[in-house]
């Protein structure tokens, strides 16, 4: 997954070498990518509840090498559509089953923690992968022969450690969700109570705020803070520590205080950050809003986890889980190319209007601030749910988790 992180890097050569391409048509590969990760965490997450995480990671990593690698072969957009954001996709999905594992292993409690560090992992890993697809587009020279070695890294490394991954042993699971006042409900239950649309909303409105940052990091650095080459890439692997932060310090954030308060905290910082951004004029400036957006971004994968668990059982964790991450992929959809496509149209508008090569500039910068902008009503609006619908957190000063899960949220699951 933290291949993910490093998009901005690989769009900026993809650019380079086929200017033909529109910034959309770009932004699509990402998109699609992460929507075929998300919706894939649904079927992984059912063949891990059923034959555990070795064999479902093993075949994430075939399919995450193996697109990759065809990636690079590839010869035109279609090409990178079913070598990266399909099969790469997919194989990401069938990878990120090692989550749901990760969960059984540890108490209620420090579910929030657990899901931090592992998630964490993900957001840090960017801080190797982009300087490392950075070097590799340097010394070869083209995006194809980076996504080759990027994909054989990927084949070796996930399919070796995947044989060192297991269901944890001896543990009753079903006894674990009745410890926790938990029935463990079925995908078809919880696809009826209304707390699960509660919280894919809010997936959706964290994910979109994220990934437009994310996916057009290297892009932002360059228009917003004014620099370029090695110093804009330096972005995107600085960003890589609060995306590992923001897991751990939300994870644990929720241990304490719950996911009431927790995703309010989320949600104000996320929409601060967005604000701030279109407004910053320096390189330092540009790392501190950004890092803002991103601590709050990768909060959502140390608490939709938890949450899932914690309202729907761990007895179909997989599935559950894998169908609340539908919010991401929505977001995926949503986001990076929000940002691409009204950057475009605004310059252009401005190409069309016959303006000067500043105010075409200019035109693009205020396409990108519109589409930040947008982002940010949504995590204000994110606040606003989570006020209204989340009732009670889950915290050590609240007592034990109360029995009835229903009286969580002010309107009641089915």
């Amino acid at each position: 997954m933290g291949s993910i992180y490093m998009w901005s890097v690989l769009a900026a050569q993809i650019s380079r070498e086929h200017p033909e391409w529109s910034l959309g048509s770009i932004a699509l590969i990402f998109s699609l990518q992460v929507i075929t990760y998300a919706l894939v965490t649904v079927v992984s997450g059912f063949l891990q509840d059923r034959i555990g995480p070795r064999w479902v990671i093993t075949a994430g990593g075939i399919m995450m090498g193996s697109g990759t690698i065809l990636a690079g072969f590839a010869d035109s957009w279609w090409g990178l559509i079913i070598g990266y954001s399909l099969l790469n996709g997919a194989g990401i999905g069938f990878s990120f089953v090692a989550l749901a594992c990760v969960l059984k292993w540890f108490p209620q409690r420090q579910r929030g923690l657990a899901s931090g560090l592992l998630t964490g992992t993900f957001g840090g890993a960017s801080l190797a992968f982009a300087p490392l697809a950075a070097s590799l587009i340097n010394s070869t020279g083209s995006i194809a022969s980076t996504l080759k070695i990027l994909g054989l890294i990927y084949l070796l490394a996930v399919t070796i450690m995947a044989q060192f991954i297991n269901n944890p042993a001896g543990q009753n699971l079903a006894a674990d969700d009745e410890t926790a006042g938990e029935k463990g409900h079925t995908p078809g239950q919880m696809l009826i109570d209304r707390r699960f649309y509660v919280l894919l909303l809010l997936f959706v409105f964290g994910g979109i705020s994220g990934l437009i940052i994310l996916g057009n990091a290297q892009q932002f650095a360059v228009y917003y803070a004014g620099v370029s080459g090695a110093l804009a890439i330096s972005a995107v692997s600085l960003l890589a520590i609060p995306n590992g932060v923001g897991s751990v310090a939300f994870g644990i954030l929720t241990d304490r205080v719950g996911q009431r308060k927790a995703l309010g905290v989320l949600f104000i910082a996320c929409s601060l950050g967005l604000f701030l951004l279109p407004f910053t004029s320096s390189y330092l400036s540009f790392l501190l809003s950004a890092s803002l957006v991103v601590v709050a971004y990768a909060g959502l994968f140390g608490i939709f986890p938890v949450a899932s668990a914690d309202y729907f059982g761990t007895r179909h964790f997989g599935v559950n889980y894998g169908l609340l991450y539908a919010g991401y992929g929505i977001a995926a959809l949503i986001g990076p190319g929000l940002a691409a496509r009204m950057a475009e149209h605004s310059q252009k508008t401005a190409v069309q209007a016959g303006a000067a090569a500043e105010q075409i500039h200019n035109a693009l910068i205020a396409g990108y601030s519109q589409s930040i902008w947008l982002a940010c009503a949504a995590c204000v609006l994110g606040i606003i749910i989570t006020l209204l619908f989340l009732k009670n957190s889950y915290g050590p000063e609240e007592g034990e988790i109360t029995k009835k899960q229903d009286s969580d949220f002010s309107i009641k699951g089915n």
